[in-house]
């Protein structure tokens, strides 16, 4: 037997809370050089377990991401660095789950547009609490 509508409803939105708990997409949808534009405006708060996502829109002008690496002197909040996603130009790290108290990592973004490379410093901040 099928469920009702509205439980169909319900269990779809508790589906995209948690998603949002476990997940966190950072768009890149262009550049402003040396900059980039970022859905997150180049600060992004998480909650501790996250997975963090950068995508890379296809007109972006980004051809490619060749680092991310966490700036000197700034918190470590990912339980590895942050790796590519295979042979695309999208990126992936996991946030470390034991981060008790709100944390943040201020990182470079090293991108090239096909004729420099660059280099773009955002912040993820990790709040237990959100």
């Amino acid at each position: 037997m099928e469920p009702p509508e509205v439980v169909k409803e319900a269990m779809n939105e508790v589906l995209k809370e948690a998603l949002k708990k476990t997940m966190y997409v950072i768009q890149i949808l262009g550049k402003d050089s040396p900059n980039l534009i970022m859905s997150d405006k180049g600060h992004s708060v998480v909650s501790p377990c996250t997975r963090v996502i950068w995508l890379v829109h296809p007109e972006s002008g980004v051809k490619n991401i060749s680092a991310i690496n966490r700036k000197p002197n700034s918190a470590n909040i990912f339980e590895t660095s942050p790796e590519k996603i295979g042979n695309s130009p999208n990126w992936h790290g996991k946030i470390r789950c034991d981060i008790k108290e709100i944390t943040y990592e201020d990182y470079n973004i090293v991108w090239e547009d096909g004729e420099k490379t660059h280099t773009y410093d955002p912040r993820i901040s990790v709040n237990p609490d959100s």
